[in-house]
C-alpha cells in the first residue's frame, strides 16, 4: 500500500491508497476498483427487470371458456343442443311396408270372398228367369250389394276401431297425421279414390271402367308403401298407418 503507484498492475482503492497487484483479490468487496484513469474496473451492475414489470406472484390464470359458454366438443349449455339418433335423440321409425302389403291381403281375400257369396245368391235367381229386364236389374243390385258391403267394410271399421280386420291381425291402427284417430268422414276421405271407381263400377256399360280403376288404385298403393312407405289413401286422406298400441 502506498499513497502513490509504484509502477504498471499498482491501482487506487476507495481509501484513495494505492495497492501492488499482488493485492488485487484482498481489495474491500464494497470498493469498486478503478484504472488509473478512475474508470471503475469490478463488475457491471446486474440488470434486473425493472420495479413494477416483474410476472404477478401465484400461478397464472387459466384461460379456459367464458361462463355459460360451449364446452370443448360438447353441445352449449342450457341450449339443448341436437343429439344424432342413437346417442339419445329420437329412435327410427319402424318399417311396416311388409307388414302394411300382409294386411291388405287379407282384407282383399275377405272382400272378394264375401262378394263371392253374394254374387251366387243373387246369380241363381237372374238364372231361374229369362226376362232380359229382371236379368239386367239383378245385375245391377248384385253390384250395388256387393260394393256397397267393401265400402261399408273399409270405411266403418276404419271410422270405428281404426283398422280392418287385416291390419287388426296384424296389429297396426290408422290415425290422423296428429296421431289422433279417424271419424266417418275421415275415413271417407281417406279411401276417396276406391269409393269413387266402386260406385262408376255399377253403372251398365262403362261399369268396366269403375273395376279398372279399382285395380289401378291397388297398384298404385302396392308401389307407394314399397317405395314411399305411406299409400295413396294416406296421402289423399292425410294419415298413416303405426303399431296398435
Amino acid at each position: 500500500m502506498s499513497d502513490t503507484s509504484q509502477g504498471p498492475g499498482w491501482w487506487q482503492a476507495s481509501d484513495n491508497k494505492w495497492y501492488p497487484p499482488e493485492q488485487a483479490a484482498q481489495a474491500p468487496p464494497s470498493a469498486p476498483a478503478s484504472t488509473e484513469f478512475g474508470a471503475p474496473t469490478g463488475p457491471p451492475p446486474g440488470y434486473g427487470p425493472p420495479p413494477g414489470y416483474g410476472s404477478p406472484p401465484g400461478p397464472a390464470p387459466a384461460y379456459g371458456p367464458p361462463g355459460g359458454s360451449a364446452s370443448a366438443y360438447g353441445a352449449p349449455v342450457g341450449t339443448g343442443g341436437y343429439a344424432p339418433a342413437g346417442y339419445g335423440g329420437a329412435a327410427p321409425v319402424e318399417d311396416l311396408k311388409g307388414v302394411r302389403i300382409g294386411a291388405r291381403a287379407i282384407d282383399i281375400v275377405l272382400v272378394i270372398a264375401v262378394s263371392f257369396v253374394f254374387a251366387l245368391i243373387f246369380g241363381a235367381s237372374m238364372v231361374a228367369t229369362s226376362n232380359e229386364d229382371v236379368s239386367t236389374g239383378t245385375l245391377i243390385l248384385v253390384g250395388v250389394i256387393t260394393n256397397a258391403l267393401a265400402i261399408a267394410y273399409e270405411v266403418v271399421m276404419v271410422s270405428q276401431s281404426g283398422a280392418t280386420v287385416g291390419k287388426k291381425a296384424l296389429g297396426l291402427k290408422i290415425v290422423k297425421e296428429d296421431g289422433s284417430d279417424l271419424d266417418l268422414a275421415d275415413a271417407v276421405k281417406r279411401h276417396s279414390p276406391t269409393i269413387a271407381c266402386r260406385v262408376l263400377s255399377i253403372l251398365p256399360v262403362i261399369g268396366v271402367l269403375g273395376s279398372i280403376g279399382i285395380f289401378v288404385v291397388l297398384v298404385i298403393n302396392l308401389v307407394m308403401v314399397l317405395s314411399k312407405g305411406s299409400s295413396l289413401y294416406d296421402q289423399v286422406g292425410a294419415t298413416r298407418v303405426v303399431r296398435a298400441r
